[in-house]
């Protein structure tokens, strides 16, 4: 597993854990983050998540021996300490 689920006091933890790669969004660790997200939605008592990273990169684009390009752009707010991050490919 590439990410680990966490839940305490109603809030979960879900935590990429694959440093070798940089958290790049490769098939295995999307499919860890979609598991995740989905425990976390069928949840009952999840009121929050919270996506973090076991070292200092959330995540990278797709690894540089896939076979088709990836882009990915992100955008911050000044207004709030978040981000979102749009992806193509």
């Amino acid at each position: 597993m590439k990410v680990r689920y966490e839940v305490d006091d109603g809030v979960a933890t879900i935590t990429l854990d694959d440093p070798e790669t940089r958290n790049s969004l490769s098939n295995e660790l999307l499919e860890d983050l979609t598991g995740a997200l989905s425990r976390a939605r069928d949840d009952g008592d999840v009121r929050a998540v919270v996506l973090t990273s076991s070292h200092d990169r959330v995540f990278s684009p797709a690894p540089t021996s896939a076979a088709s390009a990836t882009t990915c752009r992100s955008s911050t707010s000044t207004s709030a300490p978040s981000a979102s991050y749009s992806c193509s490919g």
